[in-house]
């Protein structure tokens, strides 16, 4: 036991704790701990009734609000109605985090007086409304009796806008035709596709589509699709990412995603030797390799073979041009741990793209 002491002393002010016998063996432990405390609200007044916490430790909040620009995040209604609307705010256990945050509320006045949440995570909102367009699904009483009437609304955790391919790790190739997919909520009216070649750090943009054109609904999400034929590339991509931009009829942002991790735009694929080839010194054997969509033009291609597995590598030829296939006769330099490297150089000798077998490859005597 022990109490918490402000005292003032030479002018200034101090506090302390004051603490009855304890045993120093141990350590002390003095509560409480402030884990978080956080802003919640807009510009103007914002006031909170109701808070409840679920078995994650996720903070669940309720109140009024009269600003224009309280903080929004997968909101249901995205736009303030009325004089006051509900709010109702998920917040992360760390408290620094919004899950969903969102108005409810109609053309006139209403609050939130009091939340409760289950175990699927879904919120019971309670309070009073002042508004005959008042938001309702599935109405027990649908129409507003006048004087002020109470609400009583469910809200499940909202679909988030979410990118589903490209999502990381996949190949694509410069100049083919990809297919990529998303889901929406349902109030999505139109997306924007970007797409960076840099790690996130520049983007460009690749289609503004309506909603009406690209998804389709199962009642409680858009699934979306959008066929890209990826540009020419001055060279391989293997920091690609594709962001989506989600808004709806008025406009207003619901929110944006990226692909989870990078995926690689190929300009360049060696087909042979690819891995486990078993050569025999002295046999001609065709060496192939594939070009895609290219901002420039190959001036020349330079192979070259390693027998340690890429560690170093010797020049096998130089080629003119692009032919796609140079038939090698394969040197008597037995190993079980071969590669050979394509490389495209441009006619200041500057490297296009370069590309290795996936795996080793043998040459026998």
């Amino acid at each position: 036991n022990g109490s918490y002491l402000v005292y003032k002393e030479e002018g200034a002010y101090y506090y302390r704790f004051e603490l009855n016998d304890y045993n120093p063996q141990y350590a002390l432990v003095i509560d409480p701990v402030l884990s978080y405390s956080t802003y919640l609200g807009g510009s103007d007044w914002d006031e909170g009734y109701g808070i409840t916490v679920d078995s994650a430790g996720n903070a669940y909040v309720t109140g009024w609000t009269s600003s224009i620009d309280f903080p929004l995040q997968n909101p249901l209604q995205g736009v303030k109605v009325g004089y006051s609307d509900v709010f109702v705010t998920k917040l992360s256990a760390s408290g620094n985090t919004p899950i969903y945050s969102t108005y409810l509320g109609g053309s006139n006045s209403e609050s939130g007086e009091g939340i409760a949440v289950d175990s699927a995570g879904n919120a019971y909102v309670t309070g009073y409304t002042w508004s005959p367009d008042f938001p309702t699904q599935n109405p027990f009483q649908g129409s507003y009796a006048g004087g002020g009437d109470a609400f009583v609304t469910k809200l499940s955790e909202p679909v988030t806008l979410k990118v589903l391919r490209p999502n990381g790790g996949e190949k694509w190739k410069a100049g083919f035709k990809y297919t990529i997919r998303w889901e929406a909520p349902l109030n999505s009216y139109k997306f924007t596709l970007r797409y960076s070649t840099d790690n996130k750090r520049t983007w460009t943009t690749i289609k503004t589509v309506l909603a009406s054109n690209r998804c389709t609904s199962d009642g409680t999400k858009y699934t979306c699709r959008y066929g890209w034929t990826v540009p020419a590339q001055d060279g391989r991509k293997p920091q690609s990412f594709v962001r989506v931009i989600a808004r709806d009829s008025a406009n207003q942002l619901i929110g944006r995603d990226d692909s989870n991790k990078a995926f690689v735009i190929e300009v360049l694929k060696l087909i042979s030797p690819n891995g486990g080839e078993t050569l025999t010194a002295g046999q001609t054997y065709q060496i192939k390799w594939e070009t895609y969509a290219l901002t420039k033009p190959v001036a020349e291609v330079r192979l070259q073979y390693s027998t340690n597995g890429g560690s170093s590598w010797s020049n096998i030829t130089t080629l003119t041009g692009n032919p796609g296939q140079y038939n090698w006769t394969v040197p008597n330099t037995p190993s079980n741990n071969c590669k050979v490297k394509v490389i495209l150089k441009d006619s200041t000798g500057a490297t296009i793209a370069s590309d290795v077998s996936d795996r080793v490859f043998t040459i026998t005597q």
